[in-house]
């Protein structure tokens, strides 16, 4: 009786795919195995491998294998190590180390991915990093960077406000947002973030002129009317004000952000609950700058990178902001 051929790596690797196709994750885990163990050290397969115990870390009973996980960083690294030149690979590596807040090793791999950038998509991630880091100044070149490639954009105004006021330079975040006002009078979202910089420096007088001017044209304008109240109420000391920045004014300014965000803040809460009886120390990685309060305005109002979970993520980020 003729005995059956050995699959080849092409085989078994191919077959693995069509698996995970249809989602059948414990065939696909057998078959990179039995392919691994012909070819080590073929990248494409140590990449799959690495994603499936991704996957199946986040599909666990625990939310959160570390062991598996542990696992699947193991292995991508290895693919980028094999196939350096792979900016797929490289990208991924990168936002999981983000994901542990492993910052320093995901800039080395951002800054690699967007030393030849024609788009954006590389940079954006090094803003936060740097940011978390206290690199202010290499964060706000990186943002004229994007400006040179996307234009001017008042969510990249906003953000480099907020870096100029984390640094304490009033002076040039005034002078950046009063530059943008006095190119459109009639940029709400500007004038809203000068007052808001005005009120911070004791000019109640004036900043209730600005919000003024704003419902005079926009009577329906929410935040405006907040703004406007917390001003009659005491200004920056009023509850009302520090309500304000709670749920409009300390929130991540991009997308990018609140999702990093979202995804920590899940797993410490999870954490908590895992510790709930114990006097251990919270594990997994240290929450981010950007969930302690600091100034500026959230206006990143796309939703393609949210999956229409935007309005949900923002919540449970401003009610862990408010706690």
């Amino acid at each position: 009786m003729k005995q059956a051929a050995t699959p080849t790596f092409s085989q078994l690797y191919t077959q693995a795919i069509v698996e995970r196709e249809a989602g059948n994750y414990e065939d696909m885990y057998i078959l990179l195995r039995q392919a691994l163990q012909l070819h080590p050290d073929m990248p494409e397969a140590l990449y799959d491998m690495a994603k499936l115990k991704y996957t199946l870390a986040e599909t666990d009973d625990s939310l959160f294998n570390a062991r598996t996980i542990a696992e699947g960083d193991s292995l991508l690294r290895r693919a980028v190590e094999l196939a350096p030149d792979n900016a797929l690979y490289k990208r991924d590596l990168a936002r999981y180390y983000m994901r542990d807040s492993k910052y320093v090793e995901a800039t080395k791999l951002y800054k690699e991915l967007s030393d030849s950038a024609t788009t954006t998509d590389d940079l954006k991630p090094l803003v936060f990093l740097y940011t978390q880091q206290g690199a202010i100044d290499k964060a706000i070149s990186t943002i004229e960077r994007i400006e040179a490639i996307d234009g001017e954009d008042f969510s990249y105004t906003l953000r480099k406000t907020q870096l100029y006021l984390q640094q304490g330079d009033t002076a040039k975040a005034m002078a950046l947002i009063e530059q943008r006002v006095a190119a459109d009078s009639l940029d709400i979202e500007s004038k809203l973030l000068q007052a808001t910089i005005i009120t911070m420096q004791g000019d109640t007088l004036r900043a209730l002129a600005i919000t003024d001017s704003i419902l005079l044209r926009n009577p329906g304008h929410e935040i405006a009317q907040g703004m406007r109240l917390s001003l009659a109420k005491g200004g920056p000391k009023s509850e009302e004000f520090r309500h304000l920045l709670r749920h409009y004014l300390l929130l991540p300014a991009t997308d990018e952000e609140l999702l990093h965000l979202h995804t920590v803040l899940r797993r410490h809460r999870r954490a908590k609950q895992d510790l709930r009886a114990s006097d251990g120390a919270i594990s997994g990685p240290a929450l981010p700058r950007l969930l302690r309060p600091r100034r500026g305005i959230a206006a990143d109002h796309t939703d393609a990178l949210l999956g229409g979970r935007k309005d949900s993520y923002l919540q449970e980020v401003r009610s862990y902001s408010a706690s």
